[in-house]
């Protein structure tokens, strides 16, 4: 999956003309930052959806009008509280050469040990903030927790984070824990 989206720069539209474009499969978002003026624009649907399955957590290229390119990172989204669609996106752009601090998503992978004694996993966090130059950000984070038994938790600090990233959240912070029932 490629980290480059074609999005088209739109004027700021009436409430009525916005409900029309997310029908034609587009959502509206805002671009800012980076001591330069917002810049409104609209996003295919689908795209955007595939480059979110990847972890949505990396920088993505959006293409203005098949012209500029902008390095920006996903910084919020909202959602439309009944249907759960995304309804509005907001990007911060963001200079290649200056490091960054984003929302790192993790990705827990296999099933701890103490589940096969009757206790259960209690997830506190599936994000972490961390800084990096915009290039170094992975997608996501992935963590085997198929290691974790009964009474035992993971912390921020015992991450291992590619290359170039290092953990802004605080190092104490309980990730995830397998209690016994």
């Amino acid at each position: 999956m490629s980290n480059r989206i074609g999005v088209h720069v739109r004027d700021k539209q009436k409430r009525g003309e916005l409900k029309q474009l997310r029908r034609s499969g587009r959502i509206p978002a805002v671009v800012f930052g980076a001591d330069k003026h917002n810049v409104s624009i609209d996003v295919p649907k689908k795209e955007f959806m595939q480059w979110m399955k990847t972890g949505g957590g990396s920088v993505v290229y959006l293409q203005l009008n098949n012209e500029e390119e902008l390095a920006v990172l996903l910084e919020d989204m909202q959602r439309d509280p009944l249907t759960q669609d995304i309804i509005h996106i907001d990007f911060l752009q963001v200079d290649d050469k200056k490091q960054v601090r984003t929302k790192l998503p993790i990705v827990y992978a296999g099933t701890p040990i103490g589940t096969k004694q009757g206790a259960i996993v209690q997830t506190n966090s599936t994000m972490i903030e961390v800084q990096a130059l915009p290039a170094y950000i992975p997608d996501s984070l992935t963590v085997d927790i198929s290691g974790l038994d009964v009474g035992e938790s993971l912390q921020a600090s015992e991450l291992n984070l590619p290359d170039g990233v290092s953990l802004v959240s605080s190092e104490k912070e309980i990730l995830i824990s397998v209690l016994a029932k």
